[in-house]
């Protein structure tokens, strides 16, 4: 999810997932805005130098970043 034009709106861009790296999961703060609910982490990604988040359920997001690899071939 990426921010898009007006507040609350997300649009979605597809990353391939050879360019990210995972630099760590945090707990949601007063900071992240009403937008991510206060159970939730968030991911912090690199993506080849860029900064990107994905905030999920503590379950969800674990599993999301166990699937973030390159497909076997």
């Amino acid at each position: 999810m990426t921010p898009h034009s007006g507040p609350g709106r997300f649009a979605a861009k597809p990353i391939p997932v050879e360019r990210l790296t995972v630099r760590g999961v945090r707990r949601v703060r007063g900071g992240d805005g009403d937008l991510v609910p206060g159970g939730w982490h968030i991911a912090g990604l690199d993506d080849a130098g860029r900064t990107v988040r994905l905030a999920a359920a503590p379950a969800d997001l674990a599993r999301v970043i166990r699937e973030l690899r390159p497909a076997a071939g």
